[in-house]
């Protein structure tokens, strides 16, 4: 293994020392040609200075290349490096787009994402979603879903009352599951008592009704007697 290790490395310092002279020719020759224009064009925009520049900088860099990759091969062979190259990060793949479709939801419902197929998209009642085909599919033939150009979504799309819904409330498009009923008993007791028929009532109005302006009070008792015998 260190061997072939070993021989791959020199075979790609191999191919580095080859470009040197072909960089050097063809540094060299553009900078000679930028001498000829630079007297008609200027510096043109300092992309003749740049070649002069870079003349002998990329083949130097090669050069340096190369005998980073023969001195590795001899600490490879030595043991004194791994005997295996480290291979490349491997390049994320980007995932393809999921085709979709517009459905309009008449019950609350939620989906698994398949590029986050952990979470759950919860979906208002009431609302446009734009679903994966096959959930959009589903979800239409089951009635939980209309079209969007439908009258019962022109009817109903300001009904939502705009905020998410509750989980456990909600229609699973991915399986058909309904939400679950409430568990457990009520939390009170309803007892209904019979306290027999309805009871009618009324209140019949006084013979002579005297109104209050027309009442006098009669003025208090005096007392004539004198106190003078007392």
């Amino acid at each position: 293994m260190r061997e072939s290790t070993a021989r791959d490395l020199n075979a790609r310092a191999d191919k580095f020392e080859k470009l040197i002279p072909l960089w050097a020719d063809v540094l060299r020759d553009s900078a000679a040609v930028g001498e000829l224009a630079k007297p008609v064009v200027g510096e043109g925009i300092g992309l003749f200075g740049f070649f002069k520049q870079i003349e002998t900088q990329i083949p130097a860099a090669y050069a340096d290349i190369a005998f980073q990759l023969r001195f590795r091969a001899g600490e490879v062979l030595a043991g004194r490096a791994p005997a295996v190259l480290p291979s490349p990060e491997p390049q994320p793949v980007a995932a393809e787009p999921i085709p979709r479709q517009m459905v309009f939801l008449l019950k609350d419902a939620k989906w698994r994402n398949p590029q986050r197929p952990l979470e759950f998209e919860l979906v208002e009642r009431f609302s446009f979603a734009n679903l994966p085909v096959e959930l959009a599919h589903k979800a239409l033939e089951r009635g939980v879903a209309v079209l969007p150009d439908s009258e019962q979504a022109q009817k109903w799309k300001f009904n939502k009352r705009g905020g998410p819904p509750i989980p456990e409330k909600c229609i699973d498009l991915n399986t058909g599951e309904l939400p679950k009923p409430p568990s457990g008993p009520v939390p009170w007791n309803l007892e209904v008592i019979n306290r027999g028929p309805p009871t009618r009532m009324s209140l019949a109005a006084p013979a002579v009704f005297e109104p209050a302006a027309a009442r006098s009070i009669a003025p208090p008792a005096t007392n004539n007697e004198s106190n003078d015998g007392k």
